[in-house]
């Protein structure tokens, strides 16, 4: 049994809640590391992006506008991101390679934001390294 991921998205001050069963994803490219988590539901996928592997140890408190937040809203075809920092922390759980990550920060399209607070967890798994050409 995994623990509860739950995002919030504040938009225009009507603020909705999800509670997502699933496991978020954890992937680390380049020595990179990339979150997601899509919220079936409504057709949602959520990414916190970009975070240095170095950086991602239990206990950080991180502040950066380096890292991104990605919303993508399948159904209405949008794509909200990141251009301000984010604020994540990174809390280890009981089981080796499991992580607790809070994260929170203002997602844009256009006029319309989107204040998102999210807390998923996440097993980390082995760094891949690809070519860039």
């Amino acid at each position: 049994m995994h623990a509860q991921n739950k995002i919030s998205l504040n938009k225009n001050g009507k603020v909705a809640k999800y509670i997502c069963m699933e496991q978020a994803s954890y992937e680390n490219i380049n020595g990179k590391v990339n979150l997601s988590i899509i919220i079936t539901d409504y057709n949602l996928l959520l990414e916190l992006n970009n975070i240095d592997e170095k950086l991602f140890v239990c206990g950080s408190r991180l502040n950066s506008k380096d890292f991104k937040i990605v919303l993508i809203d399948n159904k209405k075809n949008i794509t909200y991101t990141s251009n301000s920092n984010i604020q994540v922390l990174l809390k280890c759980n009981k089981s080796k390679n499991t992580f607790t990550v809070n994260f929170s920060g203002l997602v844009k399209n256009k006029s319309s934001k989107i204040n998102i607070i999210s807390e998923l967890n996440v097993e980390q798994k082995p760094k891949q390294n690809l070519k860039t050409y």
